[in-house]
């Protein structure tokens, strides 16, 4: 992560200002990190840019539905799971059906609001949806997240041969 900071942080401060992709991934970095005020200045930026409309910084459904996840993640992070449950639940609204990696950041936002609000049943169903995007994406580091969360969730509900099958897997 650090190697990937150090070559993101070397993108040109206009270029990081104006790029939608440039703010987004550098919010989903901090934002994997658990930085959540780190967090906050990219996402006042793109809040500035997709209020303003402009249409080669706004590409689609599928960067609809990022942000929505994003503001989501952010929403849980900030202890407000309810407000990030909405969000999530208007980008999965919007996102188009091969856009397997932000359904994965999707469910991860829902998985987490369904924790914070303790709904396990919304959590469970949120962490098999990355498991099973994770796979169509063919991308093992949300799939590894998905089983993480059921594993947890199985163990802090007391099913520990569930939770043994689900690590094993």
């Amino acid at each position: 992560i650090k190697t990937v900071e150090g070559w993101m942080e070397a993108i040109p401060r206009h270029t990081q200002a104006q790029s939608v992709r440039a703010n987004m991934a550098f919010a989903w970095m901090y934002m994997m990190r658990q930085l959540t005020p780190r967090v906050l200045p990219y996402v006042e930026r793109l809040r500035a840019i997709f209020a303003a409309g402009d249409p080669g910084a706004v590409d689609g459904p599928a960067l609809e539905a990022e942000w929505l996840a994003l503001q989501a993640m952010v929403s849980n992070a900030e202890n407000s799971p309810a407000e990030g449950l909405a969000l999530a639940q208007r980008a999965l609204a919007v996102v188009p059906e091969p856009a397997h990696v932000v359904r994965c950041l999707i469910h991860l936002a829902v998985a987490r609001a369904g924790q914070q609000l303790n709904d396990t049943a919304i959590a469970q169903d949120a962490f098999r949806q990355v498991v099973e995007h994770g796979r169509l994406a063919a991308n093992p580091v949300f799939e590894l997240l998905g089983y993480a969360g059921l594993t947890a969730l199985a163990a802090g509900c007391g099913r520990l041969h569930q939770a043994f099958d689900l690590a094993s897997q």
